[in-house]
Formats: structure tokens, sequence, C-alpha cells
């Protein structure tokens, strides 16, 4: 119990402060499950895939201006902006603009759900498909990222 509080404090520092460059800090997340959209060939939203399990790490890395998860292949984002922290009645969230390696731009979006029991979502939004994660924080800085 105690634990999940301060996983939970430990977030909520992390998006009320946002990231601050020169502190250089690395946070580090699990993924549990992983879901899915597309755009139809209509322009259209699809619906969510059904929720995959899944055990891969997220980092976001302050020091190298990067977010990088440790799929079966490795995704690594170069963030560009750090927007404020954005609250509401619902939602905290912390966005970053980035890009991919082949420079493709995407919004990555950290969240933490006030009204659903303090559940933490990392979205990867591109223009045709997006993929949430739900996140636990991660306290262990020596763990070794687990491939998918």
């Amino acid at each position: 119990m105690i634990k999940s509080m301060l996983q939970k404090l430990s977030f909520i520092l992390f998006c009320v402060l946002g990231l601050q460059f020169a502190t250089a800090q690395l946070h580090r997340f699990k993924a549990e499950n992983i879901s899915v959209i597309t755009r139809t060939e209509k322009g259209e939203w699809s619906k969510w895939s059904k929720p995959e399990p899944s055990s891969l790490l997220i980092t976001v890395d302050e020091a190298k201006n990067r977010i990088v998860i440790h799929s079966q292949d490795i995704q690594v984002y170069t963030i560009l902006s750090a927007d404020t922290n954005d609250s509401n009645a619902d939602d905290e969230v912390q966005t970053f603009e980035c890009a991919d390696l082949e420079g493709g731009a995407c919004t990555i979006l950290f969240l933490m759900r006030k009204k659903q029991n303090k559940r933490m979502q990392c979205y990867v939004n591109f223009n045709d498909i997006r993929f949430v994660y739900n996140v636990s924080i991660l306290e262990d800085p020596v763990a070794e990222p687990k491939k998918q």
C-alpha cells in the first residue's frame, strides 16, 4: 500500500514539476499492457485493439533528451520539446513533442487518470497510428530493459 502510494506520488511529482532537463533524471516505467488504434482508409479512427499483456520498459532520459520503448524493435524518440504539465479534474498530463529515428513526428503523453484510481498511461501518437501502454513507475534504477 505504501509502495503504491509512493509510486503514485512519484508520478505526480514527475508530472507537476515537468521535466527539468538541467537535472538530467531518468524516469522508468513498466508497461503492463498495450492497445493500438489506426486510421481507416476513410481517415477515421478504428476501435482500440484488445489490450495485450506486456512487460516492456519505457524510459524518459532527460540527459539525452529521449524516450525509449524497449519493445522487440527498440523505439527511440528524440524529445524536441516538453510542454508544461496540464492538469484538469480528470487527468494530469505531461506532453512531449518528439521525432523517431526516421524523423517522423509524434506526440508522447504520460497521463495519470485521477478518476480511474490514478491509473497511469503512456500514449504514443502518430498521424496514422496510436499506441497506449498502461504503465507503472519503476523505482529500481539498475534493472535491465526487458525485450518483448
